[in-house]
């Protein structure tokens, strides 16, 4: 923990080595908690306190994290009622800069207006195919937070047999769409707010790992002859298995030499194979991949660019920000400008 001082002698108490953006992020949302939401009491976190993280008692006190959006509170209620849809609140919900609960402020009000579909006709990013959400036939009326193909999949360990209660891939949110030939489509996305870089390999990190030098001298091609050289493979995930099946789907000589995923394209290379296990399992006739990411977070970019290299010119692979999509609803809703004027009041400042 470390204190933060603003010009005016306002002291913060935020986590220690934050960037310039996460910086100004924290304050900015810590003074909407101060101000707007009139809580000032500092929340523990290992025995230190924090000004971004509420009490125990006000946790305690309300049932859905604090900053969810009022308008959305009773849709929001009725899906997490929805055994199979309803995700999993993370931990830190209610942390002020919780990238989960942020995802849910900035889609679910889009989502749920009757003009969702031409707002996401004009999104960046969005599936060239795009036609309207498939509202009848999928998920929570079209939509799911945390979605990993639990309304489908037999398996409880998923598509990639890495899913348990506490670890697996998913996508912070998916849009089931129907496409200009008429077909039923997914679209599935991850959310970034003011985290500097997307999950690294977890097998790398894991202490149960005794080989993991051979991860820093095989590359995507010895790894797809060999899996057995991946702790991923040994222990059941079907990571290197998609792979096999689907050559094309990632430049090899982008990948050679040493496995790229240890770092943060890890992250985005599971959920990418998520994509590619939907389609196979014939569900869906195509999946396209997305990050929205901050307007302001620029630490992102390397990894996204590194990842566009190694997978080439994929259609089915895009990114955008967070205010291309209020810009698109302000441009094409008329419905949703309160959404939009506190969504900007909340998530970026001055």
């Amino acid at each position: 923990m470390t204190m933060k001082t603003d010009g005016k002698g306002k002291e913060y108490r935020v986590p220690a080595g934050l960037s310039d953006f996460q910086m100004r992020m924290y304050m900015h949302l810590i003074d909407w908690k101060h101000n707007v939401l009139g809580e000032k009491e500092a929340g523990v976190y290992r025995g230190r306190l924090y000004d971004c993280l509420f009490t125990d008692q006000y946790i305690q006190e309300h049932p859905y994290p604090a900053l969810i959006y009022a308008g959305v509170l009773m849709e929001y209620d009725e899906m997490q009622h929805k055994p199979e849809l309803a995700y999993k609140v993370h931990k830190y919900a209610y942390h002020m800069a919780s990238s989960q609960t942020a995802c849910v402020n900035l889609f679910m009000p889009v989502l749920m207006s009757s003009e969702a579909d031409e707002i996401l006709k004009h999104l960046p990013g969005a599936p060239a195919d795009f036609v309207k959400i498939d509202r009848e036939e999928s998920l929570f009326k079209g939509y799911c937070f945390e979605y990993w193909g639990q309304d489908f999949v037999s398996s409880r360990r998923g598509v990639l047999g890495d899913h348990s209660n506490g670890a697996g891939t998913d996508s912070d949110v998916a849009i089931a769409y129907i496409n200009d030939k008429g077909e039923r489509c997914l679209w599935i996305i991850e959310h970034k707010l003011t985290e500097r870089e997307f999950t690294t390999c977890g097998a790398y990190r894991s202490k149960a790992n005794t080989q993991k030098h051979l991860c820093k001298c095989n590359g995507i091609s010895d790894l797809v002859a060999d899996p057995g050289k991946c702790h991923y493979h040994n222990i059941g995930y079907k990571y290197w298995e998609v792979m096999k099946k689907n050559p094309d789907a990632f430049r090899a000589e982008e990948g050679a030499g040493r496995c790229p995923f240890i770092g943060g394209m890890n992250q985005l290379w599971r959920n990418h194979l998520l994509a590619l296990q939907y389609v196979a399992g014939g569900r869906y006739a195509s999946v396209t991949f997305s990050v929205v990411h901050h307007r302001d977070n620029d630490a992102l970019n390397e990894t996204l660019a590194a990842y566009r290299k190694l997978i080439g010119p994929d259609v089915l692979f895009s990114t955008f920000t967070n205010e291309d999509l209020v810009v698109a609803a302000e441009r094409h809703s008329e419905s949703l400008g309160d959404w939009a004027k506190w969504y900007r009041n909340l998530y970026f400042y001055k």
